[in-house]
């Protein structure tokens, strides 16, 4: 379970960039661990740089750092229209739009685990919300809130 939840903070919380629609530039966005809720090991440090949100496409990249001290990069850029692409880095990730202004991803992992998140973002676009669930390969799940701060 702790490999799934270091998979998902790092394909999952990218999806509230585009929630409540784009935001203006680039933006950098750092992970709150005090107002998280992780279903496994907390990382010592999670950043993500967006550099592109049109509201239509996307381009990000994170790095991570685990409670060992591993660091994992990660990067993905596509559109907004639901079709799974691969992130450079592992895993696959598509990306939709919420009828609710928020934005909706599924992601799976090379090991066969799957996630689904919601996330948003505040309105006054300094905070970042996501809420999902995870499943291992062998079927056990895992819920989690993971909240990002706008640097």
């Amino acid at each position: 379970m702790r490999k799934l939840m270091t998979a998902a903070m790092l394909l999952l919380p990218i999806a509230a960039f585009a929630a409540d629609g784009p935001l203006t530039g680039p933006s950098t966005w750092t992970w709150n661990a005090k107002e998280s809720k992780t279903a496994g090991e907390a990382p010592k440090s999670n950043v993500l740089k967006v550099t592109k949100d049109d509201g239509t496409n996307l381009a990000w990249s994170m790095t991570s750092v685990d409670a060992k001290g591993k660091t994992r990069k990660m990067s993905w850029s596509g559109a907004y229209d639901g079709k799974e692409r691969p992130a450079k880095g592992g895993g696959a990730a598509a990306f939709t739009k919420g009828n609710d202004g928020s934005t909706k991803v599924a992601f799976k992992e090379k090991d066969g685990s799957t996630g689904e998140e919601t996330c948003t973002v505040s309105s006054d676009k300094k905070k970042m919300t996501c809420k999902g669930t995870m499943k291992s390969k062998d079927g056990k799940s895992a819920d989690y809130t993971d909240v990002y701060d706008r640097s």
